[in-house]
């Protein structure tokens, strides 16, 4: 009798099997909103970075007279190279990041006093809200040789963010944000660099607001362009990027600040082509959310742009002296 009443107690196989068959369907109805839950959060974190950016530019446009120059090229003897994060460390709590560095010298030289430098030490560091928490973790500070400064070393902590205003051809000037030979590409030739296709930052000289005419709310200020060093296409990690087409991402890097819009193909292996987002983190605007990128505007609004977006209008957002109308770009 109590055997009896033991064994009806227990579990069949056949019902374990069916309990666990349930959980494992119910979990699997889960983990995706669990992960779409997540990554909401990830682009919140992400537009909330560049808006702290965002305000940063703004409060140094205040104390300044002008938007921080988007880098020093080097090109003037008095500035030294240094990339765009530099000119935002006192209004983004990093005071002693920026009493630390020293002006007088190239952000990749260490020298032995006197006077003592290691800008090396201050561009290797990270800055946790230049770091959008979709991209991947850097694995730490970057040493690589960078051809642009005759095969120095240079070193740096990579942010996900960056603006696109090219490398200077000339002191206190500033090309294409977009690549001036692939605008008939990308544009569709709606218009002609270097003059209508500049960026809304210059190498080697503040910007004033009042220059941006297409309107603040109109122009991109600063936008996701992650993964550096790592180089990816479409989310498929391929290698290291060689630092060519706008540095390797590091924010006191000078080269990553002159990087452009060059376009690529669908693939992302070709430089030229439609595709101006999340196809090639080398060549393109790019983030890991999947279906779009973060941009901050000058008034520092943050809007999310999908990859649906017409190809002009993303390069019409880019450039603050276009003439061009753009409206309903983005969430």
């Amino acid at each position: 009798m109590n055997a009896s009443r033991k064994r009806q107690l227990g579990f069949t196989l056949i019902e374990l099997l069916v309990v666990i068959a349930i959980i494992g369907v119910l979990i699997g109805l889960l983990l995706p909103a669990v992960q779409k839950v997540r990554e909401a959060a990830a682009r919140a974190k992400c537009q909330n970075n560049l808006k702290q950016v965002g305000l940063a530019y703004l409060n140094y446009e205040s104390a300044n007279g002008g938007f921080a120059p988007a880098y020093y090229s080097g090109q003037i003897a008095t500035q030294p190279a240094v990339g765009w994060g530099y000119f935002l460390l006192p209004f983004i709590e990093q005071q002693n990041l920026y009493a630390n560095y020293n002006p007088n010298f190239a952000q990749w030289v260490v020298q032995v006093g006197p006077p003592a430098v290691n800008n090396q030490a201050v561009s290797s560091t990270q800055i946790p809200i230049l770091n959008c928490p979709s991209s991947p973790t850097p694995a730490g500070p970057y040493a690589l040789v960078y051809p642009n400064t005759g095969n120095q070393t240079v070193y740096g902590y990579p942010s996900d963010y960056m603006p696109f205003s090219g490398p200077p051809t000339t002191a206190m000037t500033s090309p294409a944000a977009i690549y001036s030979s692939e605008v008939t590409v990308i544009w569709n030739g709606s218009g002609t660099a270097p003059n209508s296709a500049i960026g809304a930052l210059v190498a080697d000289a503040k910007t004033k607001i009042l220059s941006i005419l297409d309107g603040t709310s109109n122009t991109i200020l600063i936008c996701e362009a992650a993964g550096r060093p790592g180089w990816y296409e479409n989310n498929k990690p391929v290698g290291t990027i060689t630092g060519n087409y706008g540095g390797f991402g590091g924010w006191a890097d000078p080269g990553s600040a002159g990087s452009m819009l060059f376009g690529s193909d669908s693939t992302g292996t070709s430089v030229t082509g439609q595709c101006v987002m999340n196809c090639s983190n080398d060549f393109d605007m790019y983030a890991f959310h999947g279906v779009g990128a973060n941009a901050c505007f000058c008034d520092g609004s943050v809007h999310f742009l999908t990859t649906t977006v017409n190809p002009i209008i993303i390069g019409s957002l880019l450039t603050a002296r276009g003439g061009e109308v753009t409206t309903n770009f983005g969430q």
